[in-house]
């Protein structure tokens, strides 16, 4: 998904917040991971997102804003996820709410 619409704006980004960090590069080059992979051993993200669970996924607008998200595994694949993400992408940046 991350390629083919990453040149309309779609972003993706991964925290692992694994200890040790020699276990992400491995699993990144096994799935074929093509986004970037940011590291957390420290844990110092996931609180900022009250973040408990792996993996939690977030939805963030044009805006910047966080508008929705999920715990676990999600199929990003599937008709409704795609029909979700390309409506987010449709949609306009805005500028700050008064």
């Amino acid at each position: 998904m991350y390629k083919k619409y990453r040149g309309a704006g779609f972003v993706v980004v991964a925290i692992s917040m694994d200890r040790n960090t020699s276990l992400v590069k491995p699993y990144v080059k096994r799935y074929g991971l093509t986004f970037p992979n940011l590291l957390d051993p420290f844990g110092k993200v996931y609180p900022m997102f009250n973040a408990r669970y792996t993996p939690t996924n977030f939805l963030v607008n044009r805006s910047g804003y966080v508008i929705g998200g999920s715990l676990g595994y999600r199929n990003w694949e599937s008709p409704e996820a795609i029909r979700l993400i390309e409506a987010l992408l449709a949609e306009k940046k805005s500028g700050p709410k008064s």
